[in-house]
């Protein structure tokens, strides 16, 4: 249900005046992921329930992030741990149980299925440890890289966001944010010449003061050093 509310909600924006620039394509695109997330969803092995601390994080995760604004996601996560805590037993066994009905649950069900069902679930286990490694080591390669070196990823389009990123979260403050971008993404293909010829410019000062000067400078930092205002502000 949770997946079909956040798929209306999409396509409510998509079609509402501030999108109406938006292609049947995107739509379409948008569908079929729906319809492989249910299909997926409805695979004869579930994945296994969430833990404790993972239902509390979910139960709490919206309120927590309206304490500090615009709060990053590790910020918001370590606020959680900390309320985590300071729990008592107690306090924490609502979520314990809930967990330990759904796991047994669960292991009754993987017990029942076939042979052929265990396999491709220990599978799909395996590759998506193996993603998640490939994930790690390419992190790994950027922390390596020389942070001067940033200038060269300095882009119109990522400027564009930036500035757009702001608006769109005091119009649509409930939008998740993976939504958001993908709305930025839709605004950034509609734009006139003009207006990207704007932020291919601004893009190429950034490169050039960041080249210039070669201090390690982060994204908001050589923004507002080349153009002062944030955007919002």
């Amino acid at each position: 249900m949770k997946s079909i509310r956040q798929l209306s909600t999409l396509i409510r924006l998509l079609h509402s005046s501030h999108y109406t620039h938006v292609s049947h394509s995107v739509l379409a695109r948008v569908h079929t992921r729906h319809i492989h997330s249910t299909a997926v969803l409805s695979a004869p092995i579930q994945k296994k329930p969430a833990n404790a601390f993972a239902r509390f994080v979910k139960e709490v995760y919206h309120e927590t992030s309206q304490i500090e604004e615009d709060a990053k996601v590790t910020r918001v996560m370590t606020m959680i741990a900390n309320k985590w805590k300071s729990m008592s037993d107690e306090e924490k066994e609502r979520y314990t149980l809930a967990y330990e009905e759904d796991k047994s649950e669960w292991l009754r069900n993987f017990d029942n299925s076939t042979e052929e069902e265990k396999i491709a679930y220990k599978q799909a286990i395996i590759l998506k440890k193996e993603k998640r490694v490939q994930f790690k080591e390419k992190l790994k390669k950027k922390s390596e890289v020389d942070p001067r070196e940033n200038y060269r990823k300095i882009n119109s389009m990522a400027i564009f966001n930036y500035e757009r990123y702001y608006t769109i979260r005091r119009e649509f403050p409930a939008l998740k944010q993976q939504d958001l971008f993908k709305l930025m993404i839709h605004e950034w293909k509609n734009i006139t010449d003009e207006q990207r010829k704007r932020y291919q410019e601004m893009a190429a000062a950034m490169r050039a003061k960041s080249k210039e000067t070669m201090l390690l400078y982060t994204f908001m930092e050589l923004y507002d050093e080349c153009y002062i205002a944030r955007p919002g502000e």
